[in-house]
C-alpha cells in the first residue's frame, strides 16, 4: 500500500456540516452515515428544509446522486479513500 491509499473503510476525519445539523436536530441519519458517503470529504449533502426524507447525497467525483434513503448505499468507494488521503494531506501541519 503505498501513501495514496488507505485500507478500505478507513474512518474519515471529515464530519459532513449538513449530517451533523440534521444529526443535532434528532433526525434520524444513521444510514447516511453508514454509507461510504457519510464522511466523505467531497460528498454533498442536500435536503428541502429540515425534510429527512427528502435527504439526498450527489458525489463530484462519481457525476451522480450516491445516496437518497430510499436506495442501496455505497458501502465502500475508492473516490472516498483518495478524498480521505488528500483531506489530511490538506489539514495536518
Amino acid at each position: 500500500m503505498n501513501k495514496n491509499t488507505l485500507p478500505p473503510g478507513t474512518a474519515s476525519p471529515y464530519p459532513s456540516p449538513i449530517l451533523s445539523k440534521l444529526r443535532e436536530a434528532d433526525a434520524d441519519v444513521g444510514a447516511a452515515l453508514n454509507s461510504a458517503c457519510g464522511d466523505c470529504p467531497v460528498s454533498v449533502w442536500h435536503c428541502a428544509g429540515e425534510n429527512i426524507e427528502a435527504l439526498k447525497c450527489f458525489c463530484p467525483a462519481l457525476h451522480q446522486i450516491t445516496w437518497t434513503k430510499s436506495g442501496p448505499a455505497i458501502k465502500l468507494c475508492d473516490a472516498r479513500e483518495h478524498e480521505i488521503v488528500a483531506y489530511k494531506a490538506r489539514t495536518t501541519i
